[in-house]
């Protein structure tokens, strides 16, 4: 089935405990940016967010009837796998570390059902909820973007680095999206995504610019932008290479009077010349000098098995998987992305294009809103279908009842 719109009469509605359970989904988005500890370490928002979780877990598994959906089973098989495998590596070189780095793929798995039970189970109104707590984030992150300190000009906001900001601010805007379904934006939502852009200028990541660049095109191709919209952009887009081709140096001179554009243009610009910004830096060579890891994985963790690396760890997403947990943990995790995404249209799938891009050059998926995201997006999709099979228990409740009272 298609990820489809129904009337909203016919969804779901919030009961108390949904209500309370989804608040819990509101409070962690609203605090997820505030990183008051290192990277790595559990924020002030994961322990809330376990804490108000845990009960609404063990709640859905007393109510389970019924087999368990295949993505779930094979999120499990993918985190079990994680588990293995560190555990192995851990008995033979004894890194805490291995131990330990399993446990972000089951917090963020138990993310992933909990934000998709919400939403399958509180439906439109859970949406709403959630798409408020996000755009309440966005109000209140730009002003602390300019008020607390940044990092060699590069905001940060209440993160720890600008590249989480970056990334962030493009799960926020694809979620977005995701929330608004097959409905037309509107000025609010045109609104908060400027606000998006606005971020990923201050954060002035390279990755962030052009995944979030690649994002906004293929935005732009969807059914849910109006026409008069796109001629807008169009237009604009027309008069500034018009422009530019006869007046270069004043288009120049115009962009890069806007500091934060004149910023982020250097930026882009700069890519290859840093010291990071190669395949060595980002740790791709440790899978070229070790491929006997690529079968059964060398886990996450005792990096020093790894001399000929500038970084420890391996600054990649995709990467860190099929080295960590080799070709099948790969295979499980892309299994398990595809089961989540695989019914949904082709030009909403396609926007994890540069969500996965991100990745490329930094550790993305232990990220928790990347796992938020898809269970945003796998729960609005069992809403589908339980709005699908209600409208089919009424549709044959209507003609059951119009055949009884028939006349003989």
């Amino acid at each position: 089935m298609a990820f489809e719109s129904y009337p909203l009469n016919n969804w779901p509605r919030l009961s108390r405990e949904n209500l309370v359970f989804t608040s819990v989904i509101c409070v962690y988005i609203f605090l997820s940016p505030l990183y008051l500890i290192p990277s790595g370490y559990p924020q002030i928002a994961d322990i809330f967010l376990v804490i108000g979780m845990a009960p609404a877990l063990i709640l859905a598994f007393l109510k389970l009837k019924g087999g368990i959906r295949p993505v779930y089973l094979i999120g499990c098989i993918f985190v079990a796998l994680t588990f293995v495998i560190n555990s192995v590596n851990f008995l033979f070189f004894g890194d805490i570390k291995l131990a330990l780095s399993s446990l972000y793929y089951l917090y963020n798995f138990l993310v992933f059902i909990f934000v998709s039970l919400m939403i399958s189970n509180g439906g439109y109104k859970a949406e709403k909820l959630i798409y408020m707590a996000i755009a309440l984030t966005i109000l209140v992150q730009i002003p602390l973007c300019h008020i607390l300190p940044n990092i060699n000009y590069r905001e940060i906001g209440t993160f720890n680095n600008p590249n989480q900001l970056a990334y962030w601010s493009l799960l926020m805007a694809v979620s977005i999206v995701f929330l608004k379904r097959d409905k037309k934006f509107n000025a609010y939502d045109y609104a908060f995504l400027l606000g998006l852009v606005y971020l990923e200028l201050l954060a002035l990541s390279k990755a962030g610019l052009i995944t979030f660049s690649i994002f906004l095109f293929m935005v732009f191709l969807m059914p849910k932008i109006q026409a008069e919209v796109r001629i807008f952009v169009l237009f604009i887009c027309t008069m500034i290479v018009t422009f530019g081709v006869f007046q270069f140096k004043a288009m120049q001179g115009l962009f890069f009077s806007l500091e934060e554009i004149g910023n982020a243009i250097n930026r882009v610009a700069s890519i290859g010349q840093e010291a990071d910004d190669n395949l060595e830096a980002r740790g791709y060579y440790r899978i070229i000098n070790y491929p006997e890891y690529l079968i059964f994985g060398a886990g996450e963790g005792a990096f020093d098995r790894f001399q000929e690396a500038k970084t420890r760890e391996l600054h990649s997403g995709l990467a860190t998987i099929l080295f960590s947990y080799g070709i099948f943990g790969l295979i499980t995790f892309l299994t398990f992305v595809y089961a989540t995404l695989r019914r949904l249209k082709w030009y909403y799938m396609i926007l994890f294009i540069p969500v996965l891009m991100f990745g490329i050059s930094s550790q993305t998926i232990r990220f928790t809103h990347f796992w938020f995201l898809l269970g945003l997006v796998y729960g609005g999709i069992c809403l589908r279908d339980r709005t699908k099979s209600n409208d089919s228990e009424k549709t044959n409740h209507k003609h059951k009842y119009a055949i009884n009272s028939s006349p003989a």
